[in-house]
């Protein structure tokens, strides 16, 4: 019975420290700063009799924001191939939010970021970096393409990982660089003030990015309860409560509040 009661009081000390409630979503923050676990390597499989999988949808609650068409001045003939839209809110006819950086903020011991792949890249296409959002582990070379066959540069603003500025004219065709710590680092173009993009620097494998139905999915998790973090660079952050049953997968909703449209 004494050990009942340690663990209630334990409990209820947690709840107030955290302002959450199980299961309930907290209001965003900021900033946020990609988790660091120093850990010895062990692989991440997918559903098993021994772990679980979360899963689910990020949602926004307003009338969904109509794209605005992006202003292109320099060197149309290459970047006006395509048409070119705001990226930085994406949010389909059913309100589903593209791009979110979903995050588990507790991971278990021993979790190998190399379970993400071992290749990592951005293209630069018409004038545009493909993808937005693009998960890398750290010390692991992330791969920088130039398709255009025009002058770029990329600008790499880390407030962990020493800024870097790197011209790309149109005779190099691929660069690569690493990152040595944690955190999402905004990327531009300095020739093409349009050109933005996110490198969200990872060490363990429980990330995912949301597609352009809003969906995402963690694998290879053991047991337990664990926090999400949701990042959106216009949205901003919520926090989630999740408990994870081996052998199944936890389906979980987050509804993003209407925000003001953003503006350059």
């Amino acid at each position: 019975m004494r050990r009942l009661q340690v663990v209630a009081v334990l409990s209820v000390v947690a709840m107030l420290l955290t302002g959450a409630r199980p299961g309930e979503t907290q209001a965003p923050k900021q900033p946020y700063r990609i988790q660091s676990t120093a850990v010895a390597p062990v692989g991440v499989s997918a559903l098993s009799g021994n772990t679980g999988v979360v899963e689910g949808t990020v949602l926004f609650s307003g009338s969904v924001p109509k794209r605005k068409p992006l202003r292109i001045e320099t060197e149309e003939e290459v970047c006006l191939a395509k048409p070119h839209f705001d990226e930085r809110l994406i949010v389909s006819a059913r309100g589903e939010v593209r791009n979110v950086v979903v995050s588990l903020e507790n991971p278990p011991p021993g979790s190998d970021p190399a379970a993400l792949g071992s290749e990592f890249a951005v293209h630069q296409r018409n004038c545009t970096f493909v993808p937005h959002v693009v998960l890398v582990p750290v010390g692991v070379p992330l791969k920088v393409y130039n398709h255009d066959g025009i002058l770029h540069n990329f600008h790499a603003l880390g407030k962990r990982n020493r800024p870097f500025n790197l011209a790309q004219p149109k005779h190099r065709k691929v660069l690569q660089r690493k990152f040595r710590r944690p955190e999402i680092v905004p990327i531009k173009c300095d020739v093409h003030r349009w050109m933005k993009a996110y490198v969200v620097v990872v060490d363990h494998p429980f990330h995912a990015i949301t597609d352009g139905e809003g969906h995402f999915r963690i694998e290879g998790l053991p047991p337990g309860r664990y926090g999400l973090h949701f990042w959106h660079e216009t949205l901003g952050e919520l926090e989630k409560q999740v408990t994870i049953t081996a052998g199944q997968v936890t389906r979980i909703k987050v509804t993003y509040p209407a925000v003001t449209e953003p503006s350059y």
